[in-house]
């Protein structure tokens, strides 16, 4: 579906492809499961404000998740369409070759899209902070992304003594009114708006990774729950409400929000109402539009700090490396890429399923290299067309080997199965029992990395009582000022949430945990939707985002 954002009635987001005049569709409302069995190909998004995972298909570990964009195994992920919006950018000035001039968070938001010979192939000869010391240029287009700041706008005025050729302007986010007349006061008094050849807001205020996407505010969540102001914290709410505007946008989808009453998430999904009542947007072929269901982090906190023994999240926590690779040691990293078809079909897969079929695929690639490199000559020309790809698969599935042992030399040396173990334990149950804490405190006895201890009592601690954490916290002895942190968040975490409901099934599916947690939260919500309905705003159409 395409849809267009409109930034404001004078300016209109123009995404790289085309502009749609689209009728408004009241975006924040409840949906019943009546309502949703009516739209059964709508796909399901979990956004919470902080991050969430992404996968082309439903995940089957622990590690949260969310369907890819469209429907089935070939859904275009939001990685590949970032890319290709970022792509568009870079290319729509006519200009064969230009210098991009970017700030930190801009930065972040190309780097895990965009390397450095994808950048050339756009016509990007230099990238430049624009808080570094630049050099002038003479007769050079310059192509601008930043966030709309008013510093940035101060820059980019002061820089048009330094560049004497076109500009082309691009915003990660809406460009307020006040700020677009500064920048154009600050253009008229240099003479350069005849040089401006573009200006536009592109959303794309979000940082996708292979797998994941997250809005680079570090400690959200704190700030979430916070001691600030209430405008401190709605300034927050509309934050979070901006970035999730640019993931839609580049999605070209207008969701229906669902989220509980009374909570951050709700505080969140009205900002967001409002930006897109001041977007309208709509879907085109039959309708369909995304459900974007914001779950507060008080409801399922523990989903942050879980073990899980999926390929992907599990080789992230024992190798790091950084956003888009992993550290294999001795100097060797792997590199995450969208085009690393055992990568996006595997990532979220178990550990141990994974490793049998990187055996098998490597055997069966192998197999087919025998058998080319000993065809007759009758088959010649076939086998010199298919051995290049073939031996591009042996390359990355020998990667993905090499991956694969580097993660099993961690995992007997972190505990890494023996903690996912407790943890699933703990989670079958409303509570902890003696034999599970006595357990719990044996393993973390034996621990030689401290945090992996404190990541396990966070998780299960919500369920345990303060004198089993207290144990806990005396086995691990990860220092006093950790111990503390740690028994002021539980003490504050029970005072937040109801008791935990034991599941109705086992699962160690954490995104089966957290749709169970959405669907009492919609269920809460829909209770009271037949009193609100009858509400209705002055000039307006009813909306159910009062509920």
């Amino acid at each position: 579906s395409l849809l267009s954002l409109n930034s404001s009635s004078s300016r209109p987001f123009q995404f790289p492809s085309r502009t749609l005049t689209i009728p408004y569709c009241p975006p924040h409302k409840l949906i019943t499961p009546l309502e949703r069995n009516k739209q059964p190909n709508s796909p399901l998004l979990f956004l919470p404000p902080y991050r969430a995972m992404l996968s082309p298909s439903p995940p089957s570990s622990s590690h949260g998740g969310f369907v890819g964009v469209g429907r089935g195994p070939q859904a275009e992920s939001l990685h590949s369409l970032q890319s290709t919006a970022l792509r568009s950018l870079l290319s729509a000035p006519e200009e064969a070759w230009k210098i991009l001039i970017y700030d930190v968070p801009s930065r972040r938001v190309v780097s895990p899209l965009l390397s450095v010979p994808n950048l050339r192939s756009c016509g990007v000869t230099l990238h430049l902070l624009i808080t570094d010391k630049r050099s002038k240029v003479t007769d050079v287009p310059i192509c601008y992304l930043t966030r709309p700041t008013e510093e940035n706008i101060n820059l980019i005025i002061s820089d048009l003594t330094l560049y004497t050729g076109p500009i082309h302007l691009a915003f990660t986010s809406k460009l307020p009114r006040p700020l677009l007349e500064s920048l154009g006061r600050g253009l008229h008094a240099a003479g350069a708006l005849s040089r401006v050849k573009t200006c536009a807001d592109w959303y794309l205020d979000f940082r996708t990774c292979v797998g994941s996407f997250d809005f680079m505010m570090p400690r959200s969540y704190p700030s979430s729950l916070g001691k600030g102001t209430e405008a401190e914290l709605s300034a927050f709410s509309r934050s979070c409400a901006g970035h999730l505007l640019s993931v839609f946008a580049v999605m070209r989808a207008c969701p229906v929000v669902v989220c509980k009453p009374g909570t951050c998430s709700d505080m969140v999904a009205g900002a967001l109402t409002e930006m897109l009542r001041d977007h309208p947007a709509g879907a085109q072929g039959g309708g369909d539009r995304p459900t974007a269901v914001i779950v507060d982090r008080t409801e399922y906190p523990e989903g942050g700090v879980m073990f899980s023994e999926a390929y992907l999240p599990l080789a992230q926590d024992l190798l790091g490396g950084g956003e888009a690779k992993l550290d294999l040691g001795a100097g060797k990293a792997f590199d995450l890429s969208e085009g690393d078809k055992f990568l996006v079909k595997h990532m979220f897969r178990p550990f141990p399923s994974v490793v049998e079929s990187n055996s098998q695929a490597l055997k069966s690639v192998e197999t087919a290299e025998s058998s080319l490199r000993s065809a007759e000559i009758s088959d010649l020309q076939s086998a010199v067309d298919s051995l290049p790809e073939l031996l591009k698969d042996k390359a990355a599935l020998e990667r993905h080997t090499q991956l694969l042992t580097a993660v099993m030399s961690n995992l007997e040396t972190r505990k890494t199965p023996t903690l996912y173990d407790l943890q699933t334990r703990a989670m079958s149950g409303a509570a902890v029992g003696e034999r599970l804490s006595a357990d719990v405190e044996e393993c973390l006895k034996t621990l030689t990395v401290k945090s992996d201890g404190v990541r396990l009592i966070l998780s299960i601690g919500p369920r345990a009582s303060a004198a089993d954490v207290d144990r806990w916290l005396a086995a691990l002895d990860p220092g006093d000022d950790i111990k503390g942190k740690v028994g002021r968040y539980l003490s504050g975490l029970r005072a937040l949430r109801l008791p935990v409901e034991p599941p109705k099934q086992e699962s160690d599916d954490l995104m089966s945990a957290v749709a169970a947690s959405a669907l009492r939260v919609g269920k809460e919500a829909v209770s009271r939707v037949g009193e609100k309905l009858k509400v209705k705003r002055a000039g307006q159409r009813p909306l159910t985002r009062d509920v």
